[in-house]
């Protein structure tokens, strides 16, 4: 069995939730090397799924997969990872549409509350000197 992905960590359990131990270092945990790859070798026929811990910074962790395991066959289970989006704020002169420097913005991420429907700030951060020209998604 060879699981191919470009995560850093992952558990494998059966659907039931019984986890399966990494004979390395006793944990539940598995790491991929620098091809990508976690061989498990003698994996016993049952469902398995694999889940995502640790992601790669700047990756979303992946969904579980599922998959089944015969007797006596060798399978390749790939776990695709995907970048977040970068994206680039450009500030622009209304008027002229030359770059303006030196702009602060703050970033917010809102969430409605269900109970209230309320617009709600959920994390705050804070973009410092954006580069002169750099791209933009969209206009505000």
């Amino acid at each position: 069995m060879t699981i191919s992905c470009i995560v850093i960590v992952l558990e494998v359990s059966t659907l039931a939730g019984d986890q399966l131990q990494n004979a390395a270092n006793n944990s539940f945990e598995f790491t991929t090397d620098a091809a990508g790859m976690i061989r498990l070798a003698n994996l016993p026929a049952n469902t398995w799924v694999i889940t995502e811990t640790r992601p790669l910074p700047g990756y979303e962790a992946a969904d579980p997969v599922v998959f089944a395991v015969g007797v006596d066959n060798e399978y390749i289970v790939t776990v695709r990872n995907y970048r977040y989006p970068d994206y680039a704020i450009r500030k622009i002169d209304g008027v002229t549409q030359e770059p303006l420097a030196g702009v602060q913005f703050e970033i917010a991420r809102y969430f409605m509350d269900d109970r209230t429907g309320e617009r709600l700030r959920y994390a705050v951060g804070e973009l410092f000197n954006v580069p002169m020209g750099s791209a933009g998604g969209g206009d505000f």
